[in-house]
């Protein structure tokens, strides 16, 4: 401020060292504990920080630090508050030319974590708004939006783990209240929810009272949120004795005036003693400085810190009070090229003076090449200056700031990163189409980088202002953000914004819009576990894309499609959709495509029985994955080939492969594939008699699933879990898990796969001596079979012996030797498909089932054993 020294801390003790204790027992335990300071504006929260920063500064070797503040418009710039973290901590300037920030970057995370950081550092950066155009590593990712932030979120953690593997953290992040809501996922999935660090941390944050914290935070064990109020009497007598110090021969009266008119606000007090020296109250020209009382006595005090302010900013010459209003069009933050833009050049001097006056403070650094940054000293400063600014001038102003920034982000190759400050100064301006270009721009660059909350609301924000009959960018806007809330999980929202994407492409009368649109409509109903309605979607969109002529699309629609069929147990159908979409797939260019085809088409070959083709067309679809740096694509594929291994009897290679994919999803943060590799592992850890490992996979398979709204992948955790706890013998909980399996299967119209659940449950009931119950559903089992084969089951040989042995229990000869007759057959058609003579031997002898049904089979052909 204008006395050359900040507000001292007064009043505040008490949080100080509550705040020191809360650290010290942070680094004695080793834990995370976040201390959130909440107050309104003024009240000390920005120097309290400081203190107890400054603190930690003075004891080096004790800790690491991270700092970081978010600004009023974060939201508007996605991982704004992240990128400012790490660009401190490896002091890259925020104006630092692209290819200078990105050395400086490698150089960073080289720092941390050794020579061999090339791919994270790359993997993060990306994140952050470092492009690394030529790198070899993130080629596949930069069009996978989840891959990306799954990566670099995986990243952080390995350098949040560093950080506090020798030493303790320190997190500073002032103004929380004004963070991007990417910023605040990361720090919730990267710092809150991650506790493997060998030291302590401690995170200080402040936000005003508004600001509500997630869930995630509140539910935190080592969240301690302290509220900062008004200081009392004395403390405010105290704290407006310091801010005069320097003066002598004030009276008493006057300290007792600063202390009832500010509230307890510190902020207040320290403005109304630069009241005092704006109105020559304070004589500086002597040392130690005079008070005035004879002009004291002569002007009123404002009696509000709004007012005040508005007193202090008009009190200003023409000149100083238009930089402050220019300045605040931009926000708290302004550069002086900002102002040239706007039609002021103010000289240095002009400015020093209103940093002298309390107004505004010099940066060090600038986010803006060769354009000295300034800041005002408060937001609410800001404010005022904003609202003095005439209503009828601001559209001007804000249009001259757009431009400009629009200049620099140009010339600093940050458009995209920009577009969205940028399109709010081109909404100010009144020029509604224009803002939505850039908003939609914005919507975009935010889903490349998985900012996918962001992109939805620059979406949204995008169709609210265009007009209706604007067809064409409407329709950019409603097709991405049909992708973003999929990506989201939020169903509802997304079947609203499809249905408008329909009717859309019917006005547009255009076959490859309707392929599209009927497209994205059917991969709703499919990620939603509604196979068939997703078909009567797809086969709209594969008629319109055959119309369009569009091969590519069509061999996707094709390869849903198989996906769905499958499940329905509508294999000849599957069959032939398979083969169509394989053969289109050799024409195609786009590998990418061509692995996603190969992915989905595999579902049918590995459900019906042809376990080596699913396996060969999986292993080409992990190797063009590979090849493409496609991380995410290939940890799918290891995971389905693993699952072929199993499908085999090579239990062991299986595992391998689906640990392999763990690691890889784990690296990308892919939560809902790691699930399935977890489900998968818990199976494989069946096939090998250890089914309490498998039960302890299995429980964590669950959260990723339910998080998702995976109704599918629940269904097949809780078969997966029966078929556990039948092993260890808890009959009652298999049966109860079997039952609740069955109803999810028959409810989204997987008959097959609860027909698996259906072998379990009478294997259960002939296992407690039930033969009634056992023979009441191997009756139904059985009839299925009958009519339908083995068509959508996971098991089916098991299916055929669980009804010849209870058949065979009962007295029922008849029907058991069908049912063994019946299994045979089944497990010879899947065997003859299987061409490698080692892996066709490992499926007859390696899976308990099978080779208990050959021993059936033998018994009753009178083959000796």
């Amino acid at each position: 401020g204008v006395l050359g020294v900040e507000t001292p801390m007064v009043g505040r003790e008490a949080e100080s060292s509550r705040l020191q204790r809360a650290y010290q027992d942070a680094l004695k335990d080793k834990s995370l504990l976040w201390a959130q300071l909440v107050g309104k504006p003024g009240v000390g929260k920005s120097r309290l920080m400081a203190e107890i920063i400054e603190a930690l500064e003075l004891r080096p070797h004790e800790s690491n630090q991270l700092t970081a503040f978010a600004l009023e418009g974060d939201a508007k710039q996605p991982f704004a508050l992240v990128r400012r973290m790490w660009f401190d901590r490896f002091q890259i300037p925020e104006d630092a030319p692209r290819a200078k920030a990105e050395e400086l970057w490698e150089a960073g995370i080289q720092s941390l974590l050794g020579q061999d950081s090339e791919e994270p550092a790359h993997a993060l950066g990306l994140l952050l708004g470092l492009p690394f155009e030529k790198s070899p590593h993130i080629g596949a990712m930069r069009q996978d939006p989840l891959q990306i932030k799954g990566r670099a979120f995986a990243v952080s953690r390995h350098l949040i783990d560093h950080l506090r593997s020798a030493r303790s953290l320190v997190i500073a992040i002032e103004d929380l209240h004004w963070a991007d809501p990417s910023s605040w996922e990361y720090l919730t999935q990267v710092v809150i929810n991650h506790q493997d660090g060998k030291e302590g941390a401690f995170i200080l944050a402040s936000a005003r009272p508004e600001w509500q914290p997630p869930d995630a935070l509140y539910s935190h064990p080592g969240y301690v949120q302290i509220d900062l109020q008004p200081l009392d009497e004395d403390a405010s007598y105290l704290l407006a004795a310091e801010l005069l110090q320097r003066v002598e021969l004030v009276p008493e009266s006057v300290l007792e005036l600063i202390a009832e008119r500010s509230e307890g606000v510190p902020y207040f007090a320290e403005e109304i003693v630069n009241w005092f020296i704006d109105q020559g109250i304070l004589d500086r020209d002597s040392d130690p400085w005079r008070f005035i009382s004879t002009r004291f006595d002569q002007t009123p005090l404002p009696p509000t810190l709004q007012h005040l302010l508005y007193t202090r900013l008009n009190a200003l010459n023409k000149t100083q009070r238009a930089v402050l209003q220019r300045g605040a069009v931009f926000g708290r933050s302004f550069w002086e090229g900002g102002l040239g833009a706007m039609g002021l050049s103010p000289d240095d001097e002009v400015l020093v003076q209103l940093q002298q006056r309390g107004f505004v403070e010099a940066q060090h650094t600038s986010s803006v090449e060769g354009h000295r940054e300034w800041r005002f000293q408060h937001n609410l400063m800001r404010d005022v200056a904003y609202e003095s600014v005439l209503k009828r001038q601001r559209p001007e102003l804000h249009k001259a700031a757009g431009i400009w920034l629009e200049a620099q982000a140009l010339a600093a190759d940050r458009l995209d990163e920009w577009s969205g400050r940028i399109g709010e100064h081109v909404e100010h301006a009144g020029e509604l189409s224009s803002a939505a270009d850039w908003y939609l721009r914005a919507g975009k660059h935010s889903k490349s980088r998985g900012a996918l909350v962001e992109a939805r609301d620059f979406f949204a924000r995008t169709l609210e202002l265009l007009p209706a009959d604007d067809r064409e960018r409407r329709w950019q806007a409603l097709l991405d953000r049909s992708e973003v809330l999929g990506i989201l999980s939020k169903p509802e929202l997304r079947r609203e914004n499809d249905a408008l994407l329909l009717d859309m492409a019917r006005e547009f009368d255009d076959p490859l819009r309707l392929a599209e649109a009927n497209y994205r409509h059917g991969s709703f109903f499919e990620s939603a576990g509604d196979p068939r309605a997703a078909l009567e979607a797809f086969e709209v969109a594969l008629e319109a894309s055959r119309l369009a002529g569009s091969q590519t699309l069509a061999a996707t629609v094709l390869a849903m499609m198989v996906t769905c069929k499958t499940r329905l147990g509508e294999m000849n159908e599957a069959e032939d959709l398979a083969g169509e979409a394989l053969s289109l797939s050799q024409k195609m260019e786009d590998e990418s495509e061509v692995a996603r085809i190969l992915t989905n088409v595999a579902v049918y070959y590995t459900e019906s029985g042809d376990i080596a083709k699913a396996a060969s067309l999986t292993e080409r679809q992990i190797e063009i994955n590979h090849r493409l740096g496609d991380r995410a694509g290939e940890a799918i594929g290891l995971g389905n080939v693993g699952y072929n291994y199993l499908q085999m009897g090579m239990f062991e290679k299986g595992r391998l492969a689906l640990e392999r994919a763990l690691d890889l999803n784990a690296a990308l943060g892919a939560r809902r594939a790691n699930a399935y590799n977890l489900l998968n592992l818990g199976l494989a850890q069946w096939r090998v008699s250890e089914s309490r490992n498998a039960q302890r996979l299995l429980e964590q398979a669950h959260p990723g699933l339910e998080a998702h709204g995976d109704t599918f992948g629940q269904g097949i955790m809780l078969s997966y879990k029966a078929l556990a706890l039948e092993q260890i013998g808890d009959l009652e909980g298999a049966s109860a898990s079997y039952r609740e399996a069955m109803q999810i299967l028959e409810q989204i119209g997987l008959e097959g796969f609860a027909q698996d659940a259906i072998a379990g449950l009478a294997r259960c009931a002939l296992a407690k001596g039930d033969k009634k119950e056992a023979q009441q559903y191997v009756m139904n089992l059985s009839d299925y079979l009958e009519h339908h084969g083995a068509k959508g089951m996971e098991f089916p040989v098991w299916a055929y012996q669980t009804c010849a042995s209870v058949f065979e229990d009962v007295d029922n000869e008849a029907k058991s030797r069908a049912a063994i007759e019946g299994g045979y057959r089944e497990l010879m058609s899947r065997a003859d498909k299987i061409s490698d003579a080692e892996w066709r031997k490992s499926f007859l002898e390696n899976v308990p089932e099978n080779k208990a049904l050959m021993e059936m089979w033998n018994r009753m052909a009178g083959v000796p054993a």
